[in-house]
């Protein structure tokens, strides 16, 4: 007895068996290959059925139906793609290695603009009770130094010998700066400390809910910093300076 499947649009006949044990099953065409299901195959007492993992073929170009062994051959092939990149991306990470160790101790002059980025982090549980927005209790504060004091700290980090030029204001958040570079190991002679200039801060505001898994998210950013450009004095001064000491560097940034 015979029954009919519809798959993809195509009808197909396949067996109506009572048992599996005398059961065959016809390849059944879906999209991207065929599913095989379990047959009948000879030896030893009786019959076993066949369910190899690998049964479902992948189609070839020639009569778009495939066999295990194609796709064990395309699995093996693919894990040795997988070595390939592996090694290759191995020999990339050792050849850079060797060569932050030959530029370590070398110089390098840096000019930029600074900032420090300050974040606040805290439990935004409730509403503000006259407009829509969230009351954020801070637990947290931290500080970095920021924009081209950021790259001075990672040309630190890999060992070169940074000369950074650039300006801060007389303020609070100017001594945070020069410290936290010092502290850093970063040379700090070349930062002018400018009188009644205020130094650029961004500040960031994270939130969570106390009851849930502490997944904050920005809530506001504000920006404070000089409303005025800078002198003409002073970024002549920082453009010398910076220029004086290109003769002991070997990049600039």
């Amino acid at each position: 007895m015979m029954t009919e499947q519809n798959l993809g649009g195509r009808k197909h006949q396949r067996p109506l068996c009572r048992s599996p044990a005398d059961c065959r099953l016809m390849p059944q065409p879906v999209s991207g290959g065929t599913i095989v299901g379990p047959t009948k195959r000879s030896g030893g007492h009786g019959a076993a059925l066949d369910h190899h993992p690998l049964s479902a073929s992948v189609p070839n170009s020639r009569s778009g139906f495939g066999s295990p062994n194609l796709m064990r051959f395309r699995l093996h092939a693919g894990s040795m793609t997988m070595d390939e990149e592996q090694k290759s991306r191995t020999d990339t990470l050792r050849r850079l290695r060797t060569s932050l160790d030959e530029m370590a101790g070398s110089r390098v002059t840096l000019i930029g603009d600074v900032m420090l980025d300050r974040y606040h982090h805290g439990y935004a549980n409730n509403l503000n009770s006259i407009a829509p927005v969230p009351v954020l209790k801070i637990f947290q504060t931290d500080e970095s130094p920021g924009a081209a004091a950021h790259i001075a700290r990672g040309l630190n980090s890999i060992g070169l010998d940074v000369d950074f030029h650039t300006c801060v204001g007389d303020d609070r958040e100017g001594k945070t700066i020069v410290e936290m570079l010092a502290q850093d190991g970063i040379t700090t002679a070349g930062i002018e400390s400018v009188a009644g200039r205020h130094t650029l801060v961004k500040i960031r505001f994270f939130g969570s809910r106390e009851s849930l898994l502490d997944e904050d998210q920005i809530l506001l950013q504000a920006d404070r910093g000089p409303l005025d450009a800078m002198d003409d004095s002073v970024s002549e001064s920082l453009t010398a300076n910076a220029l004086a000491s290109l003769d002991q560097s070997c990049a600039l940034v």
